[in-house]
C-alpha cells in the first residue's frame, strides 16, 4: 500500500512541476511580449516600424487565449516584427505553425512538409476563443502527427480527400 502511494505521490508531483513550469513559460512569454512596445522606430537599423501598445495588448491577448486552452503543450516563440507586428511561432518535428498580430488584424499558417499549408486570417475585433479553434485544432493535430496519415482506411472510406483540406 505504501509503495503505490509513493508512485500516486511521485506522479502528483511530476504532474505539479510540470503544471507550474508551464504556467511560467507562459507568463514569461507575456513578459516579452510587453518589452516589444518600448521599441521605438528602427529599433532593427533597418528601418523597422515601432511595436505599437494596441499589438502587444492584442498579442497577450491572443496568448491568453492559447494558455486557457490546456491542451495547448507547446509555448510559442515569440518575436516582434519589422512591419511593426508580433510573430508567434512553433516548431516541432517537421511541423511549422506562424501567426503573426497586428494592430488590427492577424494572419497565419501552419505547414506540415507533407502538405500544403493551412492559412488563417481575420480581424482581432472579432477574435474569440470559437474562432480561433480550428487554428488551435489544425495545431494539436499537427503537434500530434508525426507520420503522415494517409494510408488509413476505414471500411474502403480513405482518409486521402481530406488530408489536403
Amino acid at each position: 500500500s505504501s509503495s503505490v502511494s509513493r508512485i500516486i505521490d511521485s506522479d502528483y508531483q511530476d504532474y505539479k512541476e510540470n503544471y507550474i513550469n508551464n504556467i511560467l513559460q507562459w507568463e514569461n512569454i507575456k513578459s516579452i511580449i510587453k518589452e516589444f512596445s518600448s521599441l521605438e522606430n528602427n529599433w532593427d537599423g533597418y528601418g523597422s516600424i515601432a511595436i505599437d501598445t494596441s499589438v502587444t495588448n492584442n498579442a497577450i491577448r491572443i496568448i491568453d487565449i492559447l494558455q486557457a486552452n490546456k491542451w495547448i503543450k507547446y509555448v510559442p516563440d515569440v518575436s516582434p516584427v519589422a512591419s511593426g507586428t508580433i510573430s508567434l511561432s512553433w516548431e516541432y518535428n517537421d511541423i511549422e505553425a506562424y501567426l503573426e498580430i497586428g494592430k488590427t488584424r492577424y494572419s497565419g499558417y501552419i505547414q506540415n512538409d507533407n502538405y500544403d499549408p493551412t492559412m488563417i486570417e481575420g480581424e482581432l475585433d472579432s477574435f474569440e476563443a470559437t474562432l480561433f479553434c480550428d487554428f488551435i485544432d489544425n495545431l494539436n493535430s499537427a503537434l500530434s502527427i508525426t507520420e503522415p496519415i494517409s494510408k488509413v482506411k476505414i471500411q474502403n472510406f480513405s482518409l486521402d480527400e481530406f488530408i489536403s483540406a
